[in-house]
């Protein structure tokens, strides 16, 4: 069974991928090789699943056969690969989404129809004042707005979004999530810690008040107490991030079980991300795919 999505909405096997197109540099001739050898290319190197709809781009004729006149140096392999489907699509227009963790590659048209519709759940508490109504609905119409105005409900006929408690439930394709979830990441990146008004302030507590009378259930469980304790050193005292920073690696060197060490981590992306240190957020997220894996191979080794 696959992952749940992130905070951010996107599934965990999705973003191992999205991480290798974003930070793997792509530097390759492709001057006049089939387009079927460029994507074997770009498997091998990636080391990921990519899934060619040969099929539908016959449609618009294009072939395996086709050749790319493409020579770049020191890009992403996400910024490469767009280049490459636009050489081939010239006016017939190629795309590619990434979905349970393969890159489809396919006509625009094809990858925007129904076939491709998901239903996300996003969290927005630090977007917004959930607990406020106004700033809610100034968020789903900001994304209305910005993201394929013509395919949401009720004029339109695949997209709708609702909120439910501090997240927002989005019917979308998999291409338009993908915009969506960039928007959400410009905001984070540019927007100010918000003060916490009365209402949020006693939204919070009246949320503490019923996690410590469900303690009793869940002391025994060291495990919960950890993730409750990572907590508390991230939030629960105002200190500077380094300082908190400091303790949660040192925290992650002691720690003995898998789950502790990937609470450790998320806190220290979470960290990371608001000082801007986008390499630190990456190298976490890859040492934390590489510690699960090593011991998803140790469990079936036993």
């Amino acid at each position: 069974m696959e992952p749940p999505p992130s905070p951010a909405g996107e599934s965990y096997a999705n973003t191992a991928v999205r991480m290798k197109l974003a930070t793997g540099v792509f530097n390759a001739d492709l001057t006049g090789v089939a387009l079927e050898h460029v994507f074997a290319f770009l498997r091998d190197k990636l080391g990921v699943n990519i899934h060619v709809k040969w099929n539908l781009l016959q449609t618009v004729g294009i072939e395996k056969d086709t050749p790319v006149t493409v020579r770049l140096k020191n890009v992403t392999f996400r910024k490469a690969l767009r280049t490459i489907l636009d050489d081939a699509g010239g006016v017939k227009p190629l795309d590619y989404i990434v979905d349970g963790g393969v890159v489809t590659i396919s006509t625009k048209d094809d990858l925007s129809s129904s076939a491709y519709v998901r239903t996300i759940v996003y969290d927005i508490r630090d977007l917004v004042d959930w607990t406020d109504r106004v700033e809610v609905q100034d968020l789903m119409a900001l994304i209305q707005e910005n993201v394929d105005p013509a395919s949401w409900r009720p004029t339109g006929e695949i997209a709708a979004v609702r909120d439910i408690s501090g997240t927002l439930v989005i019917t979308q394709t998999v291409k338009n999530h993908e915009a969506i979830q960039e928007l959400f990441a410009n905001i984070r990146a540019t927007q100010v810690a918000r003060p916490a008004t009365p209402r949020s302030r006693a939204r919070r507590a009246d949320v503490q008040i019923k996690l410590v009378g469900t303690m009793k259930e869940t002391c025994f469980d060291p495990a919960a107490m950890s993730l409750i304790a990572i907590a508390g050193l991230r939030d629960e005292v105002p200190r500077k991030p380094d300082d908190i920073i400091q303790e949660l690696q040192a925290q992650l060197q002691r720690a003995g079980t898998i789950g502790v060490r990937n609470a450790i981590r998320l806190a220290l992306k979470d960290l990371y991300k608001r000082q801007g240190q986008d390499e630190k957020v990456l190298g976490t997220l890859r040492d934390m795919l590489r510690d699960n894996d090593e011991a998803l191979k140790k469990r079936k080794a036993q």
